[in-house]
Order: C-alpha cells, then sequence, then structure tokens
C-alpha cells in the first residue's frame, strides 16, 4: 500500500510570516494538530500543537507578536506519494514524528499522520476478518498482516 492511498489530501497550510495565534486559531477551528508551512509554494516548515506549548507557551512568548516562521520545525522531512506505507512507518517512527507531509515531485499533495495510519490498519484488519475470517496473509494490500504467521 502507498502512502498516497491513506493520506489526508485536504492539508491546511499558513505562511511563516502568520502569528501563531493567528495559527493556533486555524488549528482549532479546523480540529487539527498541525499546519504545514508554505513560502512560494514550497515547504519550509511544519508548525505543530508541540511548536505552540514548548516553543511559544512553555517560553512566555507573545502569541500575537511571534511569528509561525520562527517557530516551526524545519527541515521538513518528506515522502513522495508512491512511498510504501510501511516504510513511511519506520521514517516516522526513526524520526519520532508523527505528521509526514506528501509530495508529487515538489508539490504538497497530501499528509499522512499517526491516525491516518492507524486507520489504514484498522481498515485491513476488518478487511481481513471479513473476508478470510483473520487468517493470516488476507490482508488486501499487505502492509498490515505482513509477517504474520498463519494459524
Amino acid at each position: 500500500m502507498k502512502v498516497q492511498e491513506i493520506m489526508t489530501k485536504d492539508v491546511i497550510t499558513v505562511e511563516p510570516g502568520a502569528s501563531v495565534s493567528y495559527a493556533a486559531g486555524i488549528m482549532s477551528i479546523k480540529e487539527i494538530g498541525c499546519l504545514v508551512v508554505l513560502e512560494k509554494g514550497e515547504i519550509v516548515g511544519i508548525f505543530t500543537e508541540r511548536d505552540i506549548l514548548s516553543r511559544v507557551v512553555a517560553e512566555g512568548k507573545d502569541a500575537k507578536k511571534t511569528l509561525v516562521g520562527e517557530m516551526m520545525t524545519s527541515p521538513v522531512i518528506t515522502v513522495d506519494k508512491n512511498t510504501d506505507v510501511e516504510k513511511a512507518i519506520k521514517i516516522m517512527e526513526g524520526k519520532k514524528i508523527r505528521r509526514l507531509p506528501i509530495l508529487e515531485g515538489k508539490k504538497l499533495i497530501g499528509i499522512v499522520t499517526s491516525t491516518d495510519i492507524v486507520l489504514g490498519a484498522k481498515s485491513e484488519l476488518l478487511y481481513s476478518v471479513n473476508t478470510k475470517r483473520g487468517s493470516a496473509g488476507s490482508s488486501r494490500f499487505g502492509w498490515f498482516s505482513k509477517g504474520k504467521k498463519n494459524g
């Protein structure tokens, strides 16, 4: 299974010159945990709830005067849309990240989060149970049941 099959396509973005307060407002309204930071159409960072807590709130900064570009995480780790989900999981685990922007060439086309992976695994498990009554190797895409033994 490829990341493009489980990614969230509607990625909400922000410019580095936006205030942290503005960005946090978008995140609250949209009920999301991050914004991808774009400058002239290219990814320059990612701004997460953790950035708000550890770099703004914990340091006592004024969210209305502090810019996203000063607080974002950069550089951003990204993968191509044809990356296997299994490889994306390894990257996320190894880099200790929960969000992975997906590119087609240099263009942002989606994002995979740890939630997307859990939902993909749930879908795989339900498909497996419903089609083969839980026998190993019955996964529709193979990445969830890979390495499992029969019986």
